[in-house]
């Protein structure tokens, strides 16, 4: 399922573009996945959603306007991630989603050495590139390049589900 939506933002008169897309894990990525929420073992497939916002800095370079930019789009981002979390559990299936600044799970209490940056190396198999600046790494989206914040949930909610389907069109 990938969705796409155009809104714009009130403090400017720049549209935002935000690309929602439920994928399944791949099998031999699954256990790593897995592995980022300790105290969690879902029942079925693992989906992995992907909330792409378009951003209007580069990402490559590190400003202050990337970096409010950025703040701005992490807020957004978890603010819409524990709505979708706790739509897809009143719908009966487990869900959780890694915050970007730490890369860890966002929900729960357990503790996990594991990690997910948007610039690991597993989101290739999402659509996404990663790019080697030299001096880090960055995330090039297939249309926006490095124009791109990207954020990550997991859910056991097959794609069809209506919860699911729901919030994909919203």
């Amino acid at each position: 399922l990938r969705c796409w939506r155009e809104k714009t933002d009130q403090s400017s008169s720049s549209p935002r573009v935000l690309e929602c897309s439920v994928q399944k894990s791949p099998d031999f990525l699954q256990q790593s996945f897995l592995d980022l929420f300790p105290d969690a073992r879902p029942i079925g497939d693992l989906m992995v959603i992907t909330l792409c916002q378009k951003t209007l800095n580069d990402m490559t370079a590190w400003t202050a306007a990337v970096q409010e930019e950025r703040q701005e789009l992490l807020e957004n981002f978890i603010e819409s991630a524990k709505c979708i979390c706790g739509k897809l559990a009143a719908g009966g299936y487990w869900a959780n989603f890694i915050d970007p600044s730490s890369g860890r799970a966002f929900i729960g209490d357990a503790y996990s050495p594991n990690t997910l940056f948007e610039t690991d190396d597993r989101l290739r198999h999402f659509g996404f590139d990663i790019v080697d600046l030299g001096c880090c790494k960055c995330i090039s989206h297939h249309l926006w390049g490095m124009h791109a914040f990207v954020g990550v949930l997991f859910t056991n909610a097959p794609p069809q589900s209506p919860v699911l389907r729901e919030l994909v069109q919203q």
